[in-house]
């Protein structure tokens, strides 16, 4: 049985995608990716925790949304099956491959 991990992220709502992303969380994806289930979960982080999560682990995602609008309460984003782990050199990051049982949890009710 695999470990579980919980990761905190602060989500920021942006009116427009910059034409030249330079944030090492900022990627372009095709319309369809990652909306019926997660594909991967990055963290800037190389060591500590993250140097602990193998491959078969859980990784829960606690997220909380803020806008220009206002802000959300935190709430249980998704959670994450590893399946494949890639340590990125520069930026320094590592990404998680989401497996096949990866899911959201989708807001239901609103505030």
């Amino acid at each position: 049985m695999g470990k579980h991990f919980i990761h905190y992220i602060r989500r920021r709502v942006v009116a427009r995608f910059p034409k030249d992303p330079k944030k090492w969380y900022a990627e372009l994806q095709k319309a369809e990716d990652g909306f019926n289930k997660p594909r991967f979960h990055t963290t800037r982080s190389a060591d500590r925790t993250a140097a602990s999560v193998e491959v078969g682990d859980t990784i829960w995602i606690v997220s909380q949304l803020f806008s220009p609008w206002g802000h959300l309460p935190p709430g249980l984003d998704a959670r994450i099956e590893v399946a494949e782990i890639e340590r990125i050199q520069n930026p320094r990051a590592t990404r998680f491959a989401a497996g096949p049982s990866s899911e959201w949890f989708h807001l239901t009710e609103f505030y």
